[in-house]
């Protein structure tokens, strides 16, 4: 793995002259994956875990540490950093899933941005190769991951993460204070409790999901003004920013050339 130092552009602008990213991209709830060529983006940070496998060539991102290069590199949740263009395949893992439970299992303990191990990058290759680019390639990568081996999940993060799921669905959205009573905490304790049990604030995480939502409605074939209002974004400039904090640029770059991957018949 070669590091560098690096200079990297302010996360708060965006070159009109991005290149798109094309490729192909399917999500199930809790997890979504990329594969094609990766565009132009800008250090950027987002609330899931990230692993990227270089396809003919090592992939390499920019970060706090300096440059890194490596067949497939593990970006924690939260961790600031740019990837370079190149050909590659990426898996994008909400943190409280059982994936994601799985993945971390199987890295060295530690915060910071590492090289994955092959034995991960074979089993996602593995999951989405060329002759399987199918959603339910999802279910073979839960499968190689043995999720049914896994510890017992906890019971009251669940709880309030159905609520927080099932609000997506509706214009009010639960507050601290409604989802604390529920477990019977006081506000700011469950606060503390809940970035504990996931490494997030409540706040950020139910942007978040947000911001997921939005996507799945573009990839549906919605405009971007109907994808921002239906996952409840004031307009479709709130969307854009919250996309360009989270993911380095615009969502008309990074989705116009996007097609998903068809469902298995």
């Amino acid at each position: 793995m070669k590091k560098n130092a690096a200079v990297m552009p302010d996360a708060g602008t965006v070159s009109a002259m991005e290149m798109a990213w094309i490729g192909k991209m399917a999500m199930r709830p809790g997890i979504g994956l990329f594969r094609g060529e990766a565009g132009d983006n800008h250090r950027h940070k987002h609330w899931a875990h990230q692993l990227s496998i270089g396809i003919g060539a090592p992939v390499q991102l920019a970060a706090d540490c300096g440059t890194m290069q490596a067949h497939a590199l593990f970006i924690p949740a939260n961790t600031a950093h740019q990837l370079m263009p190149g050909h590659m395949m990426s898996l994008y893992i909400d943190s409280t899933t059982d994936e994601a439970r799985a993945i971390v299992s199987m890295m060295p303990a530690s915060d910071r941005i590492i090289e994955a191990p092959a034995g991960l990058a074979a089993i996602v290759l593995a999951s989405f190769g060329d002759d399987m680019p199918h959603e339910r390639s999802f279910d073979t990568l839960r499968a190689r991951l043995q999720l049914g081996a896994l510890p017992a999940r906890n019971a009251r993060l669940d709880a309030v993460l159905q609520i927080l799921h099932s609000s997506l669905d509706h214009e009010n959205s639960p507050d601290r204070a409604a989802m604390a009573a529920a477990l019977g905490m006081s506000g700011s304790r469950f606060s503390h409790w809940f970035r504990e049990a996931t490494g997030m604030p409540v706040r950020s995480y139910k942007k978040w999901l947000r911001l997921v939502r939005g996507i799945e409605q573009v990839l549906a074939g919605e405009r971007l003004t109907d994808a921002a209002h239906g996952a409840g974004f004031s307009d479709q400039a709130h969307f854009t920013r919250t996309f360009v904090e989270m993911f380095g640029l615009s969502p008309s770059s990074a989705l116009a050339q996007l097609g998903k991957m068809p469902r298995h018949r």
